[in-house]
């Protein structure tokens, strides 16, 4: 059975006020200089419901805007074989506002990794991914938001502190999450989300670690992605 991408949007809209992000995403990908997707495979089965919607530009986040990364999905939604990537939690690491997609009071909403974006290392890491019609590919983080702070040093240093914590809170969304794309295997990004994902899902899904892309890690993930791939 084909993935249920409404399901996908219900469950982050009773949590989350976004309005018109996927629009923005989808009437708007074929004017970015996202050169290096197909654009058919990029949110399949997601249809717009204002054709006329306008790219925001320059959103930037500042104190006390609750920053959220809304998930993506690249590839064939009737594929047997789905994998979820899974990063930590979101960042405000776009002090140029070009990245973030819609604000809606104090939310800022913007992608995971920004893989609709003109090369980066996480394109860099997953471009195998990406273009693939014989693949579900799923991006989202175990922590789906944090309060901004407005010093991106000290957001960091809290996000990693409290990580753990905030993962915890955010188990149940979570897991009925995970349940609605019932993925053959979830791809972690780095040891903290491996660990956590591990005691909390290695039950029911086959967790895998490969290298975090930032920080000169691009090269190493995708050869680690490679060899996940080639495994029978």
């Amino acid at each position: 059975m084909p993935i249920n991408t409404q399901a996908i949007l219900k469950h982050y809209r009773k949590r989350f006020p976004f309005e018109r992000f996927y629009d923005n995403l989808v009437n708007n990908i074929a004017t970015w200089p996202a050169y290096h997707l197909k654009s058919e495979t990029f949110l399949q089965g997601y249809e717009s419901q204002n054709k006329t919607t306008q790219q925001a530009e320059k959103i930037i986040t500042g104190s006390n805007d609750i920053r959220v990364d809304l998930p993506v999905w690249f590839g064939n939604l009737s594929s047997p074989v789905r994998i979820a990537v899974m990063g930590l939690e979101p960042r405000n690491s776009d002090p140029d506002g070009i990245l973030n997609i819609e604000r809606v009071g104090q939310y800022v909403f913007a992608t995971p990794f920004a893989l609709e974006r003109p090369r980066g290392p996480y394109y860099a890491a997953f471009q195998d991914l990406l273009n693939s019609n014989n693949l579900f590919v799923y991006f989202t983080d175990v922590v789906k938001s944090y309060l901004v702070s407005g010093d991106k040093k000290n957001d960091d240093r809290i996000a990693r502190q409290l990580f753990w914590k905030r993962a915890k809170e955010e188990e149940a969304f979570l897991v009925e999450e995970l349940a609605l794309i019932n993925p053959t295997f979830i791809i972690a990004l780095g040891n903290e989300s491996f660990a956590f994902l591990s005691k909390l899902l290695s039950n029911k899904y086959q967790i895998l670690k490969i290298r975090h892309p930032s920080q000169g890690g691009a090269r190493i993930a995708r050869e680690q992605l490679a060899k996940i791939l080639q495994q029978p």
